[in-house]
């Protein structure tokens, strides 16, 4: 069995709050389940705290006796969404005030028994409505996990998920705006933001440590050609926790492909190479997290080599399950023109799954066949909604 034990003082802390707490007037799919509080796991809503991350990885299973857990069709109907709608500022592109429609998510996930669980969201395609993702109707997410394999407690996922070299999940980050080291690709090429489909072999120690390791199907990029593309993330933990909430967290991913871009038509072939160093401290009230990648794409004729290196650094200031403050810097050093954004804001939630978000963001980036930089700042007042 895969260690669980460390997650018992979790849980008997958090049956703490749950008992004191008043109930939740409209609360998603886990915490119906469970009859818990979002602020079971979320520390707020969206983001995990320690013991939320651990019931994600062990398969969205509690940590005492399993006579004790829920499948995911037992009780409630297993089905979520999360909605955010809202007020966004002028930028230098669209002048104006606008009333938009973010993003809509549907998601269904839970454990079905025997070490077997799964996760999928479906993305409606809401067109020119959409402030920053305008994709047509697609699964997002949509994979089962089977845990503890063997009796080193490994895990193995199958399906269409976010792979573990994303270390901070646009999903689950109480920011908004994009990490800009993960969208940036060379022409055409895959963006690490994407959810992929593939295979990720994970598991941990009782010591803090942690490995992951995946297959990525290439064949969006790679046409007919056996695809190869590989990573790996090696972390420890130092002290009680997941380094979401407590805890210090280092981490290492090595990232490994063989593509074929989707244009331009006369290249044929790409390499990725990309290496990166994460961290995550937790002090008081305050969690800071980063993380540095260096990367080196060759083969894309005169481009030939392509280096680039950049990163974020993020603070988050929680100073209790209601509110919460963030700020984030993002860079790309590609060797000529770089790319930089500052992003500050903050959330107060007025339910456990009604959040009111407030951020401004800004960023420098290159313009491609002009000399100086482009630039776009914005304003968002939104509500962030889960049921």
């Amino acid at each position: 069995m895969q260690p669980r034990v460390p997650l018992v003082s979790l849980a008997v802390a958090h049956a703490v709050v749950l008992a004191s707490a008043r109930p939740a007037l409209a609360i998603p799919v886990f915490a119906r389940q469970y009859d818990f509080r979002c602020v079971s796991c979320h520390d707020p809503f969206p983001r995990l705290n320690d013991f939320g991350e651990r019931f994600r990885v062990d398969g969205y299973r509690l940590p005492w006796p399993e006579e004790n857990e829920k499948t995911a069709f037992e009780g409630q109907v297993p089905v979520s969404v999360r909605a955010n709608v809202g007020l966004r500022g002028p930028s230098d592109w669209e002048p104006g005030t606008q009333l938009g429609l973010q993003r809509v998510d549907i998601l269904s996930a839970g454990w079905l028994g025997r070490n077997v669980s799964y996760f999928a969201a479906w993305t409606p395609g809401i067109g020119d409505d959409a402030w920053y993702w305008n994709e047509p109707d697609k699964f997002e997410v949509a994979n089962v996990l089977f845990t503890d394999v063997d009796s080193t407690g490994l895990d193995v996922r199958f399906g269409r998920f976010e792979p573990a070299y994303i270390t901070a999940s646009g999903r689950r980050s109480l920011s908004w705006a994009p990490y800009e080291i993960y969208d940036y690709a060379f022409p055409a090429g895959p963006s690490a933001s994407d959810t992929r489909d593939g295979v990720e072999v994970t598991g941990r120690s009782d010591l803090g440590f942690s490995y992951a390791l995946g297959w990525l199907d290439g064949r969006s990029y790679n046409g007919d050609r056996m695809p190869f593309e590989c990573y790996c993330h090696l972390a420890t933990v130092f002290g009680e926790g997941e380094g979401q909430t407590s805890g210090q967290r280092l981490g290492f991913t090595a990232y490994l492909g063989h593509v074929e871009p989707r244009r331009p038509w006369w290249v044929s072939t790409a390499t990725l190479q990309r290496f990166g160093v994460d961290l995550a401290f937790n002090v008081s009230d305050w969690h800071l997290s980063g993380q540095g990648i260096w990367a080196r794409d060759g083969g894309l004729s005169y481009w030939q080599i392509n280096e680039f290196r950049g990163g974020y650094l993020e603070a988050d200031y929680l100073p209790g399950t209601r509110t919460s403050a963030f700020t984030r810097y993002d860079w790309v050093d590609d060797g000529g023109k770089n790319t930089e954004r500052f992003t500050i804001g903050g959330r107060y939630n007025v339910q456990d799954n009604l959040a009111l978000h407030v951020q401004y963001s800004c960023a420098d980036y290159p313009c491609w066949g002009c000399e100086d930089y482009g630039h776009d700042s914005r304003w968002i007042a939104a509500l962030d909604w889960a049921f």
